[in-house]
């Protein structure tokens, strides 16, 4: 039986008829519910029913007078024993509603697609704000007792009663339903939520299109660990971020990249917002979001990145390229590394005697001779006019590194100038990680003075830096542009 002293009545505030006739249907068997299409006619019922108001449901964009007016009038009536619960598509920045968390009690996302959580949540709001109204105005020998009553009210049954909905409001979720399928699937995007309490995922049904599997997946966080559709690396940063998410900061965007039924890895942009239970310490408490396919987006980019890397003429490395690839060795722990700085000795003369395309095709040959003496872990870049540079992983014995050197001088003498006849060498300075250098630009700033000792010593030889080359004068023997 209803208890006469307390609220009983309802308000339904939004321009939606559909979130307006699911929330009645939900409550209209123990309360009174009262509906407004607009911020001004909640505002109205609000005045004349505010000793009856058990909770406000409010759209926060409404026509006329928006949920953020009748949040302020909500408050200039000093009606702060009134749970609101604020009606939102996808998310609002938290300073919207800021100045009224005494009022907002929490949210409610639509479209409404789970109708009994949202009365389970709503009737435990009403419930707490009753308790905090008691709390504070009954005496300090009835603590106890309120105490164990929110405690019975936190113990209650999780399982949720089936409803009887109306015609109207089965025809109208029906309708919301079909509406946000064909949207999903005509976007290519993928709806999804997560419960935390019950660790479940629920995904639209393009999910089960996509990847040959129920959309309604338990035990979530070991399934994406074991599902074989999210790589190791990906499940790391995706777990990664959400540990990282906070009620100030609650949302997360990352590519991943997602294996298909068929086989096929494919990318996705994953956009998650967090939920917060703010009536239990801020517990986190699930998410919403959605998969949008950027397949076709991210090759595109990652060809052009591709193009932007390498050189036009050798197709290897160029300088950013080979800048990336040594910072990239920088961060790995504990990983020693030597990088060669080569010059072509005489390439001037090839192409004055022989003309431009002949020294083009020298530079090509250049580059597949030294990849030929490597291995395929090594990388080979071209970062000017003549010089070229290697990265040679795990490698800091100088005996090891001698021997490459001496092999690619050798190549050099037998096979390149013996196509060309014009005295083709290389000359060659060396520096080790982290022996010389702690940085790309000091690696290769000591690489080059290397160089410079050959170059000024007749060339076609190697040297690795030695301190003592910081006493002698040093000019770059480097280009200072990367054609």
């Amino acid at each position: 039986m209803r208890d006469d002293k307390r609220p009983d009545t309802i308000l339904i505030a939004d321009d939606t008829e559909v979130n307006r006739s699911v929330l009645r249907d939900l409550f209209h068997q123990e309360y009174e519910v009262a509906e407004a299409e607009n911020g001004r006619e909640a505002i109205r019922i609000i005045a004349e029913k505010q000793g009856r108001l058990a909770a406000v449901l409010l759209d926060f964009i409404m026509p006329e007078v928006d949920g953020k007016n009748v949040l302020r009038s909500i408050r200039r009536k000093n009606l702060i024993d009134i749970p609101v619960f604020l009606i939102i598509a996808g998310s609002i920045e938290e300073s919207a509603f800021e100045g009224y968390e005494e009022i907002v009690a929490d949210t409610i996302q639509k479209p409404i697609v789970e109708p009994g959580i949202v009365r389970k949540r709503v009737n435990n709001g009403i419930e707490l704000y009753q308790l905090r109204r008691e709390i504070r105005n009954a005496a300090e020998e009835q603590t106890g007792c309120l105490i164990a009553a929110e405690k019975r009210m936190q113990n209650t049954e999780e399982g949720l009663c089936q409803r009887n909905f109306s015609d109207r409001t089965f025809r109208l979720l029906e309708q919301e339903r079909q509406r946000y399928s064909i949207l999903s699937k005509m976007s290519g995007e993928i709806l999804f939520s997560y419960d935390a309490a019950s660790d479940t995922l629920e995904f639209t049904e393009k999910y089960q299109e996509v990847f040959g599997v129920e959309t309604k997946i338990r035990s979530a966080s070991s399934y994406l660990e074991s599902c074989g559709h999210l790589s190791p690396e990906d499940c790391r940063e995706l777990f990664r971020g959400i540990r990282q998410l906070t009620p100030d900061s609650p949302t997360l965007q990352m590519d991943l990249r997602l294996r298909k039924s068929d086989g096929k890895l494919v990318w996705f942009e994953a956009f998650l917002q967090a939920q917060w239970d703010f009536r239990h310490g801020n517990q986190f408490s699930g998410c919403f979001g959605k998969l949008t396919s950027i397949h076709q987006r991210k090759q595109e980019s990652l060809h052009w990145k591709e193009q932007a890397m390498h050189d036009y003429l050798t197709r290897l490395c160029n300088r950013q390229g080979f800048e990336t690839a040594v910072n990239m060795a920088l961060e790995a722990p504990q990983a020693a590394f030597s990088i060669m700085i080569l010059d072509v000795d005489n390439l001037k003369k090839v192409n004055d005697t022989k003309g431009h395309l002949a020294g083009d095709e020298l530079l090509k040959s250049v580059g597949d001779t030294v990849k030929s003496l490597l291995r395929s872990t090594d990388v080979v870049a071209r970062i000017g006019g003549d010089e070229f540079a290697v990265l040679l992983h795990g490698l800091e014995n100088r005996e090891v590194l001698r021997k490459k050197a001496e092999n690619i001088c050798r190549a050099f003498r037998e096979k390149l100038d013996s196509q060309h006849h014009c005295g083709i060498s290389a000359s060659i300075g060396i520096s080790t990680y982290p022996r010389d250098g702690q940085s790309y630009e000091e690696l290769l700033r000591k690489a080059d003075m290397a160089l410079y000792e050959v170059k000024e010593h007749g060339k076609d030889g190697f040297a690795f830096y030695t301190v003592r080359m910081e006493q002698s004068p040093y000019l770059t023997a480097l280009s200072d542009i990367d054609p």
